[in-house]
């Protein structure tokens, strides 16, 4: 299985981590807007793939983490719809959840249905 993470920091990064101790996912590609972030991710082992873009990262995932800003979460959701898998479900790790799922309803069409809004604590 493919997970493809968007924002390689601290919280989607131990997201990660945990995912990768599961031994479910062969693949972690990742993504992030800070090239520093993207090669510290690489090195400590966090993602086995550095993706150019956020459409990138999601192409062929079974599993989209969006762990970014909440504010950048818009137009995240707008670029990765076109380039989901049908099967792929999507989640969130952002603290607050209206304009999230508002974003979500608005960007992904019949993908929406496969959008399970997340929290960083939870």
């Amino acid at each position: 299985m493919k997970l493809a993470l968007i924002g390689v920091g601290l919280i989607g990064g131990s997201f990660a981590l945990s995912m990768r101790a599961t031994g479910r996912f062969a693949h972690i590609a990742g993504f992030d807007a800070d090239p520093e972030a993207m090669r510290r991710a690489r090195e400590m082992g966090v993602i086995s793939e550095a993706a150019t873009s956020a459409a990138d990262a999601v192409a062929a995932a079974d599993l989209v983490v969006l762990a970014t800003p909440v504010g950048a979460m818009a137009s995240l959701l707008r670029e990765i719809g076109p380039a989901l898998e049908q099967s792929a479900v999507v989640t969130d790790v952002g603290s607050t959840k209206a304009a999230v799922i508002a974003a979500a309803r608005a960007a992904l069409g019949t993908a929406f249905a496969r959008f399970v809004p997340g929290h960083p604590i939870a």
